[in-house]
């Protein structure tokens, strides 16, 4: 859902985000109509736009997002990657109207080892949603001095109590332009929220399967 949705860099999920610092999220937390939600999470990989940031190995993160009953949020994560960790940071706003929702702010991620990636990419998103189908489109500059763009469609389909995801993504680094694909299910049980997936970049002979697990508890309204 965009009016509530997990980080994009999270090892769960798929979307993106300003940078801004989490001491003022925290600040923030105690203002009338908002709400914050803090959460852990752990994967057997951690796949983003269909590459494997963790090199195919474990992955564990924490974060917090707040988000305002205007509209607005902000928010921030840790992720273990291949080498140190990865910082992401995120603010925005977004709005539902009926079936219809719209979204769009700013990203930062940063990383620990500057031998692993020296610098920060930062994106600009804007996304839709209608009903359980979501398109967005994120325009970003990487540490290494390139523009891209990246777009995705994402769907979240009920079947009684498991969620099928459904994704589609398309990325443009200037001379190198591939799509990524994943299907998966979702399930919420015994107060944790499951997740498995078979996830596929365009280039790889063998798609990567993937299951995580995490909790989140709201510790402010």
């Amino acid at each position: 859902m965009l009016a509530a949705r997990i980080p994009a860099r999270c090892p769960l999920n798929a979307s993106g985000k300003l940078g801004i610092c989490w001491s003022l999220v925290v600040l923030l937390a105690s203002g009338a109509g908002a709400e914050t939600r803090i959460y852990g999470a752990a994967a057997s990989n951690y796949v983003f736009r269909g590459f494997s940031w963790s090199d195919d190995r474990a992955s564990a993160s924490a974060g917090i997002d707040w988000q305002h009953g205007s509209g607005i949020y902000a928010g921030g994560n840790v992720t273990s990657v291949k080498q140190g960790v990865e910082f992401d940071t995120y603010a925005g706003y977004t709005q539902r109207f009926g079936l219809f929702a719209v979204d769009f702010g700013g990203s930062t991620y940063d990383y620990s080892d500057d031998d692993y990636i020296n610098g920060k990419f930062r994106e600009l998103y804007v996304g839709g949603q209608a009903g359980p189908v979501g398109f967005s489109f994120y325009r970003g500059q990487s540490p290494f001095g390139f523009r891209y763009w990246y777009g995705e469609a994402n769907a979240g389909l009920p079947v009684g109590p498991v969620t099928v995801e459904l994704h589609y993504g398309l990325s443009d680094y200037g001379n190198d332009r591939s799509d990524d694909e994943y299907v998966g299910f979702a399930a919420r049980w015994h107060g944790l929220d499951w997740r498995v997936r078979v996830t596929h970049h365009e280039g790889d002979e063998d798609p990567k399967f993937v299951a995580a697990i995490s909790r989140s508890w709201t510790v402010g309204r």
